[in-house]
């Protein structure tokens, strides 16, 4: 049987992570477009490193040899696998299937699913089929025609297949070409895209635009009587879509409409899709100057919005072990860093979103007393930073513990808190945190005052052990719940089954601390 490695269904897609503003779902059309090599393939055997091994009966783009090494999991009888065959889930085979792949080079000899693997009814022989018929005339028209040509070249073939006793196989060819033409899509021209934003700006959507390439046509009426429908999108949430679709990679001749964009003082979205255009067609350096002068001209609430998407491009990694796009800039490379530090610290993200994560190998921090929440992200987004070996040391040295002993409230005051809270964002500070939890009174209220200005987790982490220990005043029972309440403020999707249970006074599940008795004085 033939099981396809294309949307099949609506509950293909189902199954989405992010998406960014204007983001419409791809089509299978558009899967098909951008894949690097297409084979028709038969499963063979599990390999050793979570690879499965294919034989290729046809390849429909690229050339592969007689056998392949794709990423992905073997089972002998897909019935006894328990898990979501969507989107998300693309490395699921059944022994001896045949595949349609869709698939790009891992760069270890082997390859990557580029969609997703799904099963048509059982006895659909005739889609399964045309699935691969319709594949090669996407094949067809993409790699052979210009990009100007390729919209009426799809409606050429649509209007081969539609007609009043159009067979199934047919049908399905015509839903899988009439999707290209009937959204948008980052695979379409961007003549055509242009024009379309021109339509959108007016206040004019073309008949038949939808956002997604099913048809959604339902309802739900709730306890109370309240009826829910789709989302009916409106001209300027579809003129959204289609800066996305042209500020991605493949839209280098946009250049000039994105500088018409940017040049306005009026379109903050128009500003930022530039700034991303910029950045996907290696013009990373004019993207930054761009970001460093307008940010101040745009509201906090649009910055924000738009600012993941930023970071993706200038970012430009497909694998999270690529090195970022802008260190290959000469002056980026050093520069970008700071840059986007202050960016993100500008719109308030620490302790919130990360909009540039990649920076943080690469970002420098001389003084981290000057520089606290510099100093406290790169600890959070990197594993064993140099800082926590900094904390600790300040945490250990005789000379520093015995001036914060010395002083009224010492080890809740700002000048300890730091490589205090520092520790409370790793497991490996938990050794010295729990030494000086259960030291004294006044070092244990400095570790719950840390642990209530940066607590992120309650499951799992020392902060539960320290509230299972036994012999806390109430007032450090009271600190330790307060730090448990502001955790659940920050992240209360991780956190709120556990915060409701210790309010509700359920003991903590967790082993407590064995701190000696305390010699206070």
């Amino acid at each position: 049987m033939l099981l396809l490695a294309l949307l099949a269904a609506p509950a293909a897609r189902a199954c989405s992570t992010y998406y960014e503003p204007g983001e419409t779902p791809a089509t299978a059309y558009a899967d098909v477009a951008r894949a690097p090599l297409i084979v028709e393939a038969r499963v063979i055997r599990p390999l050793a490193d979570g690879y499965v091994e294919f034989t290729v009966k046809r390849a429909l783009r690229g050339t592969a040899e007689g056998r392949i090494r794709v990423s992905g999991r073997y089972f002998a009888d897909l019935r006894t696998y328990r898990g979501w065959l969507g989107e998300c889930f693309n490395d699921v085979y059944q022994a001896g299937a045949t595949y349609l792949l869709l698939l790009s080079p891992d760069g270890k000899g082997g390859y990557h699913p580029y969609a997703s693997p799904l099963q048509f009814e059982p006895g659909r022989t005739s889609l399964r089929r045309a699935w691969v018929e319709v594949a090669a005339e996407i094949v067809r028209i993409e790699d052979t025609l210009p990009p100007d040509q390729r919209m009426a070249a799809i409606r050429a073939a649509l209007a081969q297949v539609q007609h009043p006793k159009a067979s199934d196989a047919e049908k399905f060819k015509a839903r899988r070409l009439s999707e290209q033409l009937d959204t948008i899509q980052t695979t379409q021209p961007t003549s055509y895209l242009i024009w379309l934003h021109g339509e959108l700006e007016a206040g004019h959507i073309p008949a038949g635009l939808r956002w997604n390439p099913w048809v959604e046509d339902w309802t739900v009426t709730s306890d109370d009587g309240t009826v829910s429908r789709p989302h009916v999108y409106t001209a300027p949430e579809y003129r959204i879509a289609v800066l996305w679709a042209l500020s991605r990679p493949g839209h280098a001749d946009a250049a000039e409409f994105f500088a018409g964009l940017a040049a306005r003082n009026d379109d903050p979205a128009g500003l930022f899709f530039a700034i991303t255009h910029m950045a996907w067609h290696d013009r990373r350096g004019d993207a930054a100057r761009l970001l460093a002068t307008r940010i101040m001209t745009v509201s906090l609430a649009e910055a924000s919005n738009h600012m993941s998407m930023v970071g993706s491009a200038m970012s430009g990694r497909t694998r999270v072990d690529e090195e970022p796009a802008w260190r290959r800039d000469p002056v980026l490379r050093d520069t970008w860093p700071d840059l986007a530090w202050r960016l993100q610290a500008y719109l308030g993200s620490y302790g919130g979103p990360t909009f540039f994560a990649d920076i943080a190998p690469y970002l420098q921090v001389t003084d981290p007393v000057a520089e606290p929440g510099k100093a406290l992200w790169l600890v959070s987004e990197v594993t064993d930073h140099p800082l926590l070996a900094w904390a600790e040391q300040r945490l250990r040295d005789p000379v520093n513990r015995a001036e914060w002993d010395r002083r009224y409230k010492g080890w809740e005051e700002n000048e300890v808190q730091l490589p205090l809270r520092l520790l409370t964002e790793r497991s490996q500070g938990d050794i010295l945190l729990t030494e000086l939890f259960c030291r004294d009174e006044k070092s244990r209220a400095g570790v719950i005052e840390a642990f209530r200005r940066e607590l992120t987790f309650l499951k799992g982490s020392l902060y539960l052990r320290m509230l299972a220990t036994p012999g806390l005043s109430e007032e450090e029972r009271q600190g330790l719940l307060l730090a448990g309440a502001a955790a659940a403020t920050r992240n209360g999707f991780k956190n709120d089954e556990v915060y409701i249970a210790l309010v509700k006074g359920t003991a903590p599940k967790a082993e407590p601390l064995a701190c000696p008795t305390r010699k206070e004085g």
